[in-house]
């Protein structure tokens, strides 16, 4: 009895330590694409002279109004490099999993414009008021930006 409560217990705090592993790592990202998104402009003139600034067109926030369970909502926001120097975004996640992000993974020359795309799945069960917070990590003035979906979801 006593071997068999120690080997729940071990099986338990290893769980427990698996889960806290799991949950540190920022959604949407894996290692090898950190990795490739790696760009060094600190030795670089234009680096000496200035900084990136993300600039976004319009509102940062996206009103997508009422939508029914199942439906997937896509929105892309434009955004212009007012810098002096390459704009890399390092990172674009989002406050859950119904939220993912597709961003500019090449270094944005000033004067560019490229965008962030968020897309929002409602899932079956889920319904209300949502608002989801899109994180845009980036070598900019503005950095960290945020980036939010708003709106209704019903049966």
């Amino acid at each position: 009895m006593k071997k068999e409560i120690l080997l729940l217990k071990s099986l338990f705090i290893l769980m427990f330590l698996v889960n806290i592993a799991a949950c540190k790592r920022t959604p949407g990202t894996n290692q090898s694409e950190l990795k490739e998104n790696v760009y060094d402009i600190s030795e670089t003139d234009s680096a000496k002279k200035g900084a990136a600034s993300i600039h976004f067109d319009g509102l940062v926030v996206y009103n997508f109004g009422v939508i029914k369970l199942g439906t997937i909502v896509k929105h892309e926001f434009y955004f212009k490099n007012n810098g002096s120097i390459p704009l890399i975004i390092s990172n674009s996640y989002s406050s859950c999993g119904c939220t993912v992000t597709k961003y500019p993974k090449r270094p944005i020359m000033p004067g560019s414009r490229d965008s962030i795309i968020a897309v929002f799945s409602s899932s079956p069960g889920d319904p209300g008021i949502k608002n989801k917070v899109v994180t845009v990590l980036s070598n900019s003035k503005q950095s960290p930006s945020s980036l939010t979906l708003v709106g209704k979801v019903i049966n």
